[in-house]
């Protein structure tokens, strides 16, 4: 499977819609200086760090995409523009050959709880989304028609399309990861990898005049609403992405999270069946969805 990585506007909604990632996270840096993760919007550690955490950030998708059997539980914390949120859920991955993802989230903001539940099966996605007024929407995307509509369409970026491998591929497209550390997971070794936005991809969130060749963007000008920087902590044996943090400086300077999601009671070898991909919409109205999901792929093809 192609895992070609879709452009920056997938991390619009990213924190508020979905989730990600693992158990309590400790770390301790061996033989490292202390990080500055505001010096990381210039200047890397080393091009061999650098290197090394480009390649690490590469490897992945393709390491999710060999597991046939996944499930893993989620959760996330959010305090973004004055708001707190908490989410928890869970993530199967079937043959991804086959696009067999199914992801089911909650989100508790305030008094009341949102929800999305995505499930593929290879030839439907259906999403069903609780919003702020109480009432669920479904809508269902044929994938087989969109198949024969455009076959070279890349693979969507959707937790019900493409799951966690192209999850991680629309990170590894939107962001430059410039320097990676030793760590710990529990009692697991991991590697902690520090990413910033791609210099092409803040020309579309950056609503200024490019600076001059050879210069850094100004990160103070990232919207409100997207992160600065982002560090990605990995087992250091299977590659897998147990927790994802998204930050941006606060008034003293130093970058604290906005977005933080966890992977963890991560199950390779679940048994998982076909029916658990299959979704029974019930006697409910339902959007088609097929057209605009269509437009979608060709805009970010295009951009």
């Amino acid at each position: 499977m192609n895992y070609k990585a879709h452009k920056w506007k997938w991390l619009i909604g990213l924190g508020f819609c979905a989730a990600i990632a693992s158990g309590v996270l400790w770390w301790q840096f061996d033989d490292q200086e202390e990080f500055d993760p505001m010096a990381e919007f210039v200047t890397p550690v080393s091009r061999k760090n650098a290197k090394d955490a480009q390649e690490l950030m590469a490897a992945v998708p393709n390491q999710l995409a060999a597991y046939t059997s996944l499930q893993a539980n989620l959760r996330q914390r959010v305090n973004l523009l004055g708001c707190e949120m908490t989410g928890a859920g869970s993530y199967l991955q079937g043959d991804p050959h086959r696009r067999q993802t199914r992801l089911e989230f909650r989100l508790q903001f305030e008094e009341a709880v949102l929800s999305w539940r995505q499930f593929c099966d290879g030839r439907s996605l259906w999403s069903a989304k609780k919003g702020l007024d109480g009432r669920t929407k479904i809508s269902r995307v044929d994938l087989r028609d969109i198949d024969r509509q455009d076959p070279q369409a890349p693979n969507a970026f959707a937790w019900g399309a493409g799951g966690l491998p192209q999850f991680m591929a629309s990170l590894d497209d939107a962001f430059e990861f410039v320097r990676v550390d030793k760590g710990w997971l529990d009692d697991m070794p991991a590697r902690i990898v520090h990413g910033r936005w791609h210099p092409e991809r803040l020309e579309k969130v950056i609503k200024e005049e490019p600076p001059p060749e050879g210069e850094p963007w100004d990160v103070t000008l990232i919207p409100d609403h997207l992160p600065q920087a982002i560090a990605v902590t990995l087992g250091a044996d299977d590659l897998f992405p147990y927790r994802i943090e998204f930050f941006r400086a606060n008034e003293q300077g130093k970058l604290v999270a906005i977005v933080t999601m966890e992977l963890f009671e991560v199950d390779y070898r679940a048994e998982l069946t076909d029916a658990q991909f299959e979704f029974d919409p019930g006697e409910v109205e339902i959007r088609d969805g097929t057209q605009d999901f269509l437009k979608v792929l060709n805009w970010t093809a295009e951009n």
